[in-house]
């Protein structure tokens, strides 16, 4: 029996602080004298709140974990629940999970064992508006970006939203938050399998799996928050979706060893797997004063028929592989395999891909001639190898066939007929098949007095053929969902270095892990469209990202900024054209999210029941594109800035790195943006204890430890944002490094204790 807990506590990493009242005021009289539309803010105003710490507060996270096992040679069993809730840094967010699981493995029979397991889980959770598209960048940003006067908002008096004043056009961070976008899901998992063993050094192996997902979306907004909030008096919306998905595994495994040194391991399999998923949602507005509490379309007056839908879909996989593994005296290792792979979401005659692979090694360390430096030499292996894969993610399951879209006409005086509009939205592709990536690798292990000193060495080549991109087309096609093709062709190539010693033995222990990669990403080819544009900024409306031939994914896009003009106060662009002024064709490269290499290492310090491990990780060479100082500093309508600002440029002669104010132009995509994204991390800190045998004797207990974590403690970097390990675009592998209004990491101190009966 064991019991895990743990509970944490977590703050703001890092703060940025905006103008207090009477620097606003100064503010937006300045922008006014130069003709810009912003509120008049009386004299007599010195209200003053310091929205970051409204907006931010005190995480709270909590883990309780019970477990049980036991079993003899025949069953065995494992048995686990838990219980996760992590109230956010911003008040709104917070995550919950409760799980449970089992699994039971049972020898019935010499020439059979069984195992069968089952896990459920309950999430539920709160997001936090962060939207990097709208106007106000979400509640992060309008923790600066709100008037410091401004009155908190608050669902109790919904009236507070200074609305003579700033309108529509500006809300606090209490409001800009105020909606609810809540989410649960319920997650079933389980897989039974039969381990068959006929005879020595044969199995066969069949395992049956599933995994059952359903979830809901909920989103409310009160008639008062927003503007959109009051134009349509609430609008709520409900989202539900199942999916469900199962794998069938046959694996055949036979290994043998003949005349003592050759050993000979075979394998032969089938996989087949299927998920359908199914969707539907519907959205209402007009919501009651006298039901406040409600959160229910069943509520709304008014259904928003434009957002009622309903979807389904499914896709699915076959594979069948084999491998042989050879190995001769373990100093000759071969190793060869072949996948055969199917899917659904390409083009009939373009379902299938073949993947074979081929790895060899040799023990060099156990050669005849090294056996006078077997006390140094513990093991010495060099390793190459060459494989071939196969990509069937990032598109749609019926992205080889056209698809169509549909809206609802409305019955007019000039329209004979109203009701549902099909209209072409994307192009077939009958050619639609597998994105393959060519890998080479060679590589070596060492291992030094006895493994305390091993090091590892890769380096590889990687080349994707195929690329699977969504492709825009010609405004004059009118299909605007483009065309998904196999469209481009990239390389990566690096090294990666890993490296653990054992720097002290005995009583007090001390190790050290220290891994090192370097990565080179260039895209080599495009083929129907050479240039694209993602990652586009609301208040610009220029994008930030472009992907071209010969640049690496997260390549920044825009202006050379060459300062500020100490006569004028604007910005002065490089003219790249030379055509004597500055215009679109003056974009270039201005950065890149890549990083020359990421590092991290670990040290591990122990004394008799006492540890200590630290782990710091890093970056270096990489940039961000910090798209919220266009919004922070752009100095261009009534919103409020950071204390950066009180730096801006006000006569001529001054020198200064931030440009005056009320000039739209100051704020084009430009390298004025983009900083230097390197930065060393103190990622984790944990200090534990655990009792020693001879007190726990004395108990009931089979072991006791008690710890203390802290998360985030030290960044060292120069980058002005809020955190450097952020990305507004998520997971995307193109928008990279971009970060507008994104939700940061927290610094996190956490305290625990581990109980073993």
């Amino acid at each position: 029996l064991k019991f895990n807990s743990f509970l944490g506590f977590s703050k703001l990493g890092r703060k940025i602080d905006a103008l207090n009242t009477e620097e606003y005021k100064e503010l937006m009289k300045e922008l006014a004298s130069k003709t810009v539309t912003v509120p008049t803010i009386p004299d007599e105003e010195t209200r003053y709140t310091d929205w970051t710490d409204v907006l931010f507060g005190t995480g709270v996270n909590q883990n309780y974990q019970l477990s049980i096992s036991n079993g003899n040679d025949k069953l065995r069993y494992h048995v686990s629940a838990g219980h996760t809730s992590d109230k956010g840094i911003v008040n709104k967010a917070y995550f919950q999970r409760t799980n449970f699981r089992a699994n039971v493995d049972s020898d019935m029979f010499k020439w059979l064992t069984t195992s069968f397991s089952v896990g459920y889980s309950h999430n539920q959770g709160r997001s936090v508006y962060e939207s990097r598209s709208s106007l106000r960048a979400g509640s992060i940003l309008s923790a600066i970006n709100t008037p410091p006067f401004m009155q908190i908002w608050s669902p109790t008096d919904p009236t507070i939203y200074d609305e003579d004043a700033y309108g529509s056009r500006i809300l606090n961070p209490m409001a800009a938050n105020a909606a609810d976008m809540t989410y649960q899901s319920d997650r079933l998992q389980g897989a039974l399998s039969l381990d068959f063993k006929p005879f020595e050094g044969l199995h066969y192996k069949i395992t049956y799996s599933m995994d059952l997902n359903d979830s809901r979306d909920d989103y409310y907004l009160d008639p008062h928050s927003t503007s959109d909030g009051r134009s349509t008096k609430g609008r709520v919306s409900e989202s539900v979706s199942k999916n469900s998905e199962w794998m069938l595994d046959n694996i055949v495994t036979y290994d043998h060893q003949f005349a003592q040194k050759h050993n000979l391991s075979l394998l032969a399999g089938s996989s087949l797997q299927r998920a359908q998923w199914r969707g539907s949602s519907i959205a209402g507005y007009d919501l009651p004063e006298s039901y406040p509490n409600i959160h229910s379309v069943s509520v709304a007056n008014q259904l928003d028929e434009d957002a009622i839908w309903g979807s389904s879909s499914a896709w699915a996989l076959a594979s069948f592989l084999g491998r042989a593994n050879y190995n001769f005296d373990d100093r000759y290792l071969l190793s060869a395999n072949i996948r055969f792979d199917g899917s659904s979401r390409f083009a009939p005659g373009h379902r299938w891909g073949c993947f074979p692979s081929l790895s060899a090694a040799w023990r060099i360390s156990n050669e005849g001639f090294m056996e006078q430096s077997r006390d140094v030499v513990d093991d010495l292996k060099i390793r190459a190898g060459y494989g071939l894969t196969g990509n069937q993610g990032g598109i749609g399951n019926y992205a080889y066939l056209a698809s169509m879209k549909g809206h609802k006409v409305p019955p007019t005086a000039d329209n004979s007929y109203p009701g549902l509009a099909i209209t072409p939205n994307s192009a077939s592709n009958p050619e639609l098949t597998w994105e393959k990536t060519t890998q080479y690798n060679i590589g070596l292990d060492l291992s030094l007095f006895d493994s305390r000193i091993m090091f590892t060495t890769d380096w590889y080549y990687k080349k994707t053929d195929d690329l699977l991109l969504t492709v825009s087309l010609p405004d004059n096609v009118n299909l605007p969902g483009g065309i998904t093709r196999n469209d481009g062709q990239m390389e990566n190539k690096g090294a990666e270095f890993v490296l653990s010693t054992q720097n002290l033995t005995g009583d007090f222990k001390w190790n050290t892990d220290f891994n090192l990669s370097f990565n080179k990403n260039k895209l080599l080819k495009l083929g129907l469209n050479k240039v694209y544009h993602y990652a586009e900024m609301y208040t610009t409306g220029e994008s930030a990202i472009i992907l071209k031939e010969g640049l690496p994914l997260g390549s920044f896009y825009g202006y050379k900024s060459l300062g500020v003009n100490v006569d004028t106060g604007d910005i002065d662009y490089e003219d790249i054209s030379q055509n004597g002024s500055i215009g679109p064709e003056d974009r270039t490269i201005i950065g890149c999210a890549q990083p020359k290499f990421i590092y991290g290492i670990t040290n591990d310090f122990s004394w008799k029941g006492l540890t200590l491990s630290i782990f710091f990780q890093g970056s270096y060479g990489n940039e961000i594109f910090n798209a919220s100082r266009i919004d922070t500093e752009g100095m261009v309508d009534f919103k409020n800035q950071s204390k950066t600002v009180l730096n801006r440029w006000k006569r001529p002669g001054m020198i200064t790195d931030v440009p005056r104010s009320g000039n739209v132009e100051n704020i084009h995509n430009s390298s004025r943006f983009v900083e230097d994204g390197s930065y060393l991390r103190l990622k984790t800190l944990t200090l534990s204890y655990s009792l020693p045998a001879s007190l726990l004797r004395k108990t009931a207990l089979s072991g006791l430890q008690v710890f203390v974590t802290g998360q985030n403690l030290l960044t060292f970097t120069k980058y002005t944002g809020y955190d450097p390990e952020v990305n507004a675009y998520g997971a995307s592998s193109v928008a990279l490094g971009v970060d507008y209004g994104t939700y940061p990491q927290s610094k996190t101190v956490i305290a625990g204790i581990n109980i073993s009966f």
